[in-house]
């Protein structure tokens, strides 16, 4: 939700299963993060590891919260996640969205929440992995 440029809470995420991948979901008002989160951050495992579902890429991102502003935090394909003064902004590097911004408290509890599903799809024990496409890649680093 936008009010004077500014968004506010995000709602709580949705988390969608397919082909043995997590990925989030924030509604309309959030398409930008959304984009960027699936984009740039995924529950794949790091290249030159055997592919798994994995919550390193999410750990990666937690991590980049200490980062200066301005720099930025993780990328993907088409997106990136910056550190603000005040929090993280979401880009799209071809401009299929308008930026929008987050405080680090609101990314810091959506990164949990999604590294929490991860972590129970995990102990499940369930084996089931999605085949790395051609286009998928993981996010880089």
């Amino acid at each position: 939700m936008r009010r004077s440029g500014i968004l506010c809470r995000v709602p709580q995420p949705t988390f969608t299963e397919h082909s043995g991948l997590l990925w989030i979901e924030l509604g309309p008002d959030w398409s930008g993060f959304t984009e960027a989160l699936n984009d740039g951050v995924s529950a794949l495992s790091p290249r030159g590891e055997p592919p798994a579902v994995s919550t390193y890429w999410i750990d990666y991102a937690l991590e980049g919260l200490a980062r200066a502003p301005g720099d930025e935090i993780t990328g993907g394909n088409t997106t990136r996640i910056v550190r603000t003064a005040t929090g993280v902004r979401a880009v799209s590097d071809y401009e299929l969205f308008d930026e929008e911004s987050m405080t680090v408290e609101d990314f810091r509890s959506l990164l949990t929440a999604w590294r929490e599903r991860v972590v129970a799809q995990i102990d499940s024990g369930d084996a089931a992995r999605p085949a790395q496409a051609r286009y998928q890649r993981n996010p880089q680093r």
